[in-house]
């Protein structure tokens, strides 16, 4: 086999990858998943703010109502939610978090 001949070869490899690549890049995006727009709402006996349990550095931080957070997962046993908010993650009772739509 001689040279111009592996050349042609890869040559049409690399045509096949690229043909490939193409295609991948002319399909039509795939529809993401909004995520809930959420808040805090806290209880009246609570106030405008409650102290909560920072999971990360495991210290008290301050949360404020109506304050937007994510949540990250479904209620466990005890009822609570952990939940994205202002950098970092909290894990609240679900009552905590309020549902109002999506973005």
């Amino acid at each position: 086999m001689s040279f111009r001949n592996k050349d042609l070869e890869l040559s049409d490899l690399f045509d096949e990858l690229l043909g490939e690549i193409k295609k991948e890049k002319e399909k039509p995006p795939e529809k993401e998943s909004s995520i809930p727009y959420e808040v805090f709402c806290f209880p009246e006996e609570l106030g405008s703010e409650a102290w909560l349990y920072d999971t990360i550095t495991r210290t008290m931080i301050r949360a404020f109502n109506h304050a937007e957070v994510v949540r990250v997962t479904n209620p466990d046993e005890d009822n609570k939610v952990l939940v994205r908010y202002a950098g970092t993650f909290v894990k609240v009772p679900s009552d905590y978090v309020c549902d109002i739509g999506f973005n």
